[in-house]
């Protein structure tokens, strides 16, 4: 039986980190997002909001939406803060962080297409009260029109692939609490603390820009030692959608990811072997050898490629991820390394009947 959460006493301060660059086309879903942050019921909170070089003009939107809702309602105390140049998800919220309030015992990152359920913060903030052992949380995070499960955090598989809890799932399941490998970065809350362990939120992956900046952070939360959880609260309604051309999202993604594992200690660091088999088959389509790929697979290859050679020098200019914690993950066996070379499927069906394996892809627990 879980353990009741006790309510809060005196209520911690709490910072919300909102970063905006460049949302005009979507200006619509980020006025809602913001006003959001207005009527969230908890005493005791900051929004810290980040224009990360924003051309476009939907800083001064943002700014007049502001000022308009000064005059009609009480708004909670607000930091503005400009960046001269996108320094992307990890250095756009790094800056938020070193803006916070002194006093701040929790950071909350909030995505600009993230509406946030008033009562959220107060349940995310007393479980980390009540759990002095857990680093990060999230909660249950729902599809914009609320219809289905976005994600109640994610597992990695010894592969570091990534796989999101409940994802299009009715939102009436993800009902127990659950530790995860890490949560989400679209709305997550931290404990100060245990991130100023890293030097301060992203400061340590800076250079990633974004993308698997959140996992790469539950990572290191569990080699220190902490958890991290999940809190079935319903949380907020996430839209989603590229923030990035999706060339560059893959190559970030990739990139980064193989950086995070060069980083891992021990024999983990081997895992990147399979990626490296993944991004050589793409090289001759790459290249052109293949009439059968058309011109988007290989700029695909291309990005992939660049992906692997950046990333080694990426892992040199970023800390190691030391400890000796296992992190939640879900375990693989070799059909899931034969496929990751995109042999034909049939061979791969047949690997995987051989050596009669398949992966614990419990992820409903």
């Amino acid at each position: 039986m879980r353990k009741p959460i006790k309510a809060l006493g005196v209520a911690p301060k709490a910072s919300l980190l909102w970063l905006n660059h460049n949302s005009a086309p979507i200006l619509d879903i980020v006025l809602k997002s913001l006003e959001s942050l207005f009527i969230i019921d908890y005493p005791n909170y900051e929004v810290v909001i980040i224009d990360n070089g924003s051309d476009d003009g939907s800083m001064q939107v943002i700014e007049d939406f502001i000022g308009k809702a000064k005059s009609q309602m009480y708004l909670p105390p607000m930091k503005l803060v400009k960046n001269n140049w996108n320094l992307g998800y990890t250095g756009g919220n790094y800056i938020g962080y070193r803006h916070r309030a002194k006093d701040s015992k929790y950071v909350i990152v909030v995505n600009n297409d993230l509406v946030v359920e008033p009562h959220s913060l107060k349940s995310l903030i007393c479980y980390l009260e009540n759990h002095a052992s857990a680093a990060a949380v999230q909660g249950k995070i729902t599809s914009w029109d609320g219809s289905k499960i976005d994600n109640c955090g994610f597992y990695l598989d010894s592969m570091y692939r990534v796989h999101a809890r409940y994802n299009g799932l009715p939102p009436t399941e993800g009902t127990k609490e659950a530790v995860v490998s890490y949560v989400s970065g679209c709305y997550s809350a931290y404990r100060v603390d245990a991130i100023e362990e890293f030097g301060g939120l992203f400061s340590y992956i800076l250079p990633y820009f974004g993308y698997f900046d959140d996992a790469d952070t539950g990572l290191r939360l569990w080699k220190k030692g902490y958890s991290v959880r999940f809190v079935p609260v319903l949380a907020g309604q996430h839209k989603g959608g590229p923030s990035y051309s999706h060339p560059l999202k893959n190559y970030l993604d990739m990139r980064n990811r193989l950086a995070s594992i060069f980083n891992m200690g021990g024999t983990r660091r081997f895992m990147v072997i399979p990626w490296i088999v993944y991004i050589l088959s793409r090289i001759p389509p790459y290249l052109g050898l293949s009439v059968l790929r058309d011109g988007e697979y290989k700029t695909r290859a291309k990005y992939a490629v660049l992906a692997l050679v950046n990333s080694l020098s990426l892992a040199r200019r970023t800390p190691k991820i030391e400890g000796d914690t296992q992190e939640p993950c879900i375990k693989l066996r070799f059909p899931s390394l034969v496929k990751m070379t995109f042999l034909p499927s049939r061979v791969a069906a047949t690997v995987s009947l051989l050596v009669n394996a398949k992966g614990t892809y419990n992820i409903r627990v």
